[in-house]
């Protein structure tokens, strides 16, 4: 019983094919994944400045209602040792107090906001060191991808020279002297 020969024309020119398109997607893909983490890390970055001077301008709101909290105090003190008080002062500081307790509602409700934002950013940096981790993965399979690529269509453009193209050549150069002579 004869085997048939196997098509190695076909073999050989997959071969340095499937190399050349190892070797783009290993290159492209990479290239690409690390712009989108790079962009990532830049947004990420960018949002923890703005939560740090968001905290950075809560913290200076939080310093004037203390400073505010306590003129009001030395000023109801103030007024314990008045044996007459008028009505003037008595609703000024009656407005003072309630601008004290406005802004610290305000505080607590932006403080609130901070604590949610620094949550979701938490979880964004997260995700970014998940990314990361697999980015590290991919790199190494493009690497791999661009290092076995060449040699891949080296191997298959020499194995289809040597092996097919060569003896095809040599039998078309014989039937062509055939024919002349």
């Amino acid at each position: 019983m004869q085997i048939p020969s196997l098509p190695t024309d076909n073999l050989y020119k997959f071969c340095a094919i499937a190399g050349i398109a190892l070797f783009v997607f290993g290159a492209s893909y990479a290239l690409e994944k690390s712009v989108e983490l790079n962009i990532r890390v830049s947004n990420d970055n960018t949002q923890i400045s703005v939560m740090q001077k968001q905290i950075e301008f809560w913290k200076e709101d939080v310093d004037e209602q203390k400073r505010d909290v306590g003129r009001v105090s030395n000023d109801l003190g103030g007024l314990e040792h008045q044996k007459h008080v008028s009505r003037e002062q008595l609703d000024s500081l009656k407005n003072e107090n309630n601008a004290t307790v406005v802004r610290q509602a305000k505080l607590i409700e932006t403080s609130r906001k901070i604590q949610i934002q620094a949550i979701r950013l938490s979880g964004e940096v997260r995700n970014a060191r998940v990314l990361f981790h697999n980015f590290l993965l991919m790199s190494i399979i493009c690497g791999l991808s661009i290092l076995v690529g060449p040699w891949l269509a080296l191997f298959g453009f020499r194995r289809w020279y040597a092996l097919v193209q060569v003896p095809q050549d040599n039998v078309a150069l014989r039937q062509d002297s055939a024919t002349k002579n």
